[in-house]
């Protein structure tokens, strides 16, 4: 019997992976970031993520052998989502006209709107803390990160009177991601709301700082 639910939980991993889901697995991914948006990973039980999403525990294990393994799950796909919300905004991935032209100050607007979201944070917290232990927790989102740095340099690597160098693009969006990485980790301790208009003001600040282009410029 172990030996039938492994098999078919890694069949499940492999749909998922492909991006499918059946109504279970969609109602525990959400379930999950529900409960990650209000409480730390370690806090939330089997139980607990099976009643909130209305189905059994072995509707749970007929899918993950273990919670670990939906955790590894619903963080892989949570920041894949991110990734593919990111390229339908701001990216030509059809191969047609390309996305209207955005300005510097309404995709930063954008990216730490999107971080920001409670949900969205829950995972990133609970990435940042697996992390330590499942390094695989942590990968996931640092591709994201990277894929959205790199769209980054493509969208503002060149201002209308001089090429922005690409270095300094990818040290404003480090400096982005660290502030909102800390008030991610200790909420209680930020000096800015996250996702305030404060934090947002600064960053788009720091970022446009930092590439050396006047704000209203771009």
């Amino acid at each position: 019997m172990a030996a039938f639910l492994k098999r078919k939980a890694r069949k499940e991993h492999r749909r998922v992976k492909l991006g499918f889901e059946d109504r279970r697995t969609t109602a525990l991914r959400l379930a999950g970031l529900e409960l990650l948006a209000i409480s730390d990973f370690e806090k939330i039980s089997i139980a607990m993520l099976t009643k909130k999403a209305g189905c059994s525990v072995g509707a749970f294990y007929y899918r993950y052998p273990d919670k670990s393994a939906y955790l590894m799950q619903l963080i892989a796909v949570t920041f894949r989502r991110l990734e593919n919300n990111f390229e339908n905004r701001f990216i030509n991935t059809e191969g047609e006209k390309p996305p209207p032209k955005i300005s510097l100050s309404d995709f930063i607007t954008d990216i730490v709107s999107q971080l920001s979201h409670k949900e969205i944070v829950g995972v990133i917290r609970a990435a940042l803390k697996l992390g330590s232990t499942e390094p695989e927790a942590l990968r996931y989102y640092e591709q994201s990160r990277a894929r959205i740095t790199a769209e980054t340099v493509n969208l503002f690597g060149h201002e209308s009177r001089k090429k922005i160098p690409e270095k300094r693009i990818r040290e404003a969006m480090q400096i982005l991601f660290a502030t909102i990485n800390d008030a991610v980790q200790m909420p209680n301790s930020a000096e800015m709301e996250l996702g305030g208009k404060e934090m947002t003001a600064f960053l788009f600040g720091i970022v446009a700082n930092q590439i050396g282009v006047k704000p209203e410029s771009v």
